[in-house]
């Protein structure tokens, strides 16, 4: 979190202004994302799913199972939630800033298991630390920008998180732009990587 709020002070040397914010029903757009996201992905996968079970670890093939349960009434009025959750960005977000700063994620990276990688990992807690701060941009749609910008004592990368109102990604971009330049030799190159730019 601090080094967040540093990238916050250096907008600030910059000419922004800091308005802190609440964004109402935070845990009911958790809760809805949620159902949104796994009726999505299980309609989305429903054959590989049918047939490869059994290769799935328990906690990866419960979830989808309920999923596949879940009504259609529940998931409309997860919808309900994501259009009074549009509505409230719009009109009592966006009317009083340009953006929105937080973290990218409430934790850094969690360690990849021996297991994970060949049967999934299914954690709630962790996955609600991870994506805290990003459910309200995937569910309502608003442009997100995640920026490296240090790390932590065991040297995992923290991100910063720009999110902006409908169709404004130049803005975010424009922040992120200048985060990224303040940031720029100051973060060490992942082993492997590609510049998609040079590409």
């Amino acid at each position: 979190m601090a080094k967040t709020q540093n990238f916050v002070k250096f907008l600030q040397q910059l000419g922004g202004e800091v308005e802190y914010i609440e964004i109402a029903e935070l845990e009911e757009v958790k809760v809805s994302h949620i159902i949104a996201i796994i009726s999505e992905f299980v309609t989305g996968m429903k054959e590989d799913y049918t047939e490869h079970l059994a290769k799935l670890s328990p906690e990866v093939a419960m979830i989808l199972s309920s999923a596949s349960c879940i009504s259609a009434l529940t998931y409309v009025t997860a919808n309900k939630q994501r259009t009074r959750s549009i509505n409230y960005l719009r009109d009592h977000v966006f009317n009083k800033v340009d953006v929105i700063l937080t973290p990218a994620t409430a934790i850094t990276a969690p360690r990849i298991g021996p297991d994970d990688l060949s049967y999934g990992l299914s954690d709630a807690k962790l996955g609600a630390d991870i994506s805290r701060y990003v459910s309200i941009g995937n569910f309502t749609g608003i442009p997100c920008l995640s920026i490296p910008v240090g790390y932590d004592k065991q040297g995992l990368p923290i991100g910063f998180q720009i999110m902006g109102r409908w169709w404004e990604d130049h803005l975010v971009l424009r922040i992120g732009n200048a985060v990224e330049s303040y940031m720029e030799n100051k973060l060490r190159r992942p082993k492997v990587h590609y510049d998609i730019l040079q590409k």
